[in-house]
């Protein structure tokens, strides 16, 4: 994952405050790695947990780790992805190569209907972002518990949904008027976050 747990601390503030407790897993020698190994091993970890939040990976999850995933959402499991698009980063030195930060888990969303998008989003409507034109706005597409009571949410560089299974993938939430992709400079309503059964992706 991307981030480090100093940045996610609101995230496990949060968790904490509902009555849960929050673990790490590092990938380092003798965390709970999800890394090696048949998949069975990481196939037992997640049964000792009631969610799994995987953070913009740069590296795809193996065939047995998807199919331990699968297993877990089906048995009740939820799992939350947050994933932005492919990106150039510059090393940050004067004579540094830029590298592209790809999203790792695509081969495991896929497998739940929806992908990251190709591009960012931005608004320059001042009205419909949070004071930065790459911070937009979404509002519910439907009601329910992840919904309830929200009249929009804020994304901060955010990206898109792509969706391929209409038919179990539910849009949550869409981007607001005047959204458009950074590359293309295409205006849309985009859906920004989607849920398939026990599983929620977030771009």
């Amino acid at each position: 994952n991307q981030l480090s747990e100093t940045k996610l601390e609101p995230v496990t503030e949060a968790m904490f405050e509902a009555g849960y407790t929050v673990e790490f897993d590092d990938g380092g020698d003798g965390s709970q790695s999800r890394r090696g190994g048949d998949g069975a091993g990481y196939r037992e970890t997640l049964q000792n947990y009631d969610g799994l939040l995987v953070v913009q990976p740069t590296q795809e999850f193996s065939g047995s780790e998807i199919e331990a995933i699968r297993d877990y959402t089906d048995a009740g499991g939820r799992v939350v992805v947050l994933a932005e698009p492919t990106q150039v980063q510059s090393g940050g030195g004067l004579f540094s190569v830029p590298s592209a930060v790809s999203f790792g888990a695509d081969n495991l969303t896929r497998k739940y209907g929806v992908q990251i998008g190709s591009e960012m989003l931005y608004n320059i409507d001042d009205e419909q972002n949070d004071n930065n034109f790459k911070s937009i706005y979404a509002s519910p597409d439907e009601d329910g518990a992840l919904t309830e009571g929200v009249e929009r949410v804020n994304l901060d560089m955010a990206g898109y949904a792509v969706v391929h299974n209409t038919g179990a993938v539910d849009v949550l939430y869409t981007t607001v008027e005047g959204t458009t992709s950074l590359d293309t400079r295409r205006e849309d309503s985009y859906p920004v976050v989607a849920r398939n059964d026990n599983l929620v992706f977030v771009a």
